[in-house]
């Protein structure tokens, strides 16, 4: 699959979009309408019906199957992330050798109308050639689970035979969460987490180490 591809890769079906350039899909998870001429106040947007859109600086709600017309902002171009995606994130780095995923950000979008979704992040020494091959790697899985007002979420590791992991500090935030969670455990214990009413995320932290898998839940208020 190519990194950007056009809306019809999602809706195959819809014979409307093989005239669309405007908007693209960036891998699975992000959609993107640059704007490539000056003095632009607005522009028609459809979203694909195979799932809801988030806008990445707003957190505004796009239902799928739908047009909007989206007013633009000098700040940043239209960007949206697809409902049920994982989106991993480190700090502004100035090069490549300051890579490393010894601390990172795990953004996930939470739907209600998202049941379960997946997400791979493939890490390497960013050196050696042949990493995969030579099994010089390891690959963290995500996985959710959503049913009867309960959050589930498990991240996993696979260690190639030749890769030294390091630990991971991991901040999982949890976007499109409407109020304060019930109660939200880790590995079935309590913990303590920030929930922002503002920004309607939730944000917890946990360590990984090795290949165990650790288990996320979420429950939510009856309110």
């Amino acid at each position: 699959m190519p990194l950007m591809r056009p809306l019809l890769f999602d809706e195959a079906e819809n014979k409307e979009l093989l005239s669309v350039s405007k908007t693209y899909l960036w891998g699975n998870e992000f959609l993107i309408h640059p704007i490539v001429k000056p003095g632009v106040e607005s522009e028609e947007i459809y979203f694909p019906k195979t799932n809801n859109w988030y806008n990445f600086y707003s957190g505004k709600k796009h239902k799928g199957g739908t047009k909007a017309e989206i007013n633009i902002v000098e700040e940043y171009i239209p960007t949206y992330v697809r409902a049920g995606a994982f989106i991993p994130m480190i700090k502004t780095i100035q090069n490549t050798d300051s890579y490393s995923l010894s601390k990172f950000d795990l953004h996930y979008y939470h739907d209600n109308e998202v049941i379960e979704s997946i997400g791979q992040l493939y890490n390497d020494d960013g050196a050696s050639p042949e990493a995969y091959e030579h099994e010089n790697y390891e690959l963290l899985a995500f996985e959710s689970n959503y049913s009867r007002k309960k959050l589930t979420i498990l991240i996993s590791n696979k260690i190639g035979k030749a890769f030294d992991s390091e630990n991971k500090e991991i901040a999982i935030k949890i976007h499109n969460i409407e109020s304060n969670p019930k109660k939200i455990k880790l590995n079935n214990k309590k913990i303590d987490f920030v929930w922002n009413s503002e920004t309607k995320t939730v944000t917890v932290s946990t360590l990984i180490t090795g290949k165990k898998i650790n288990k996320l839940t979420l429950k939510f208020s009856d309110k």
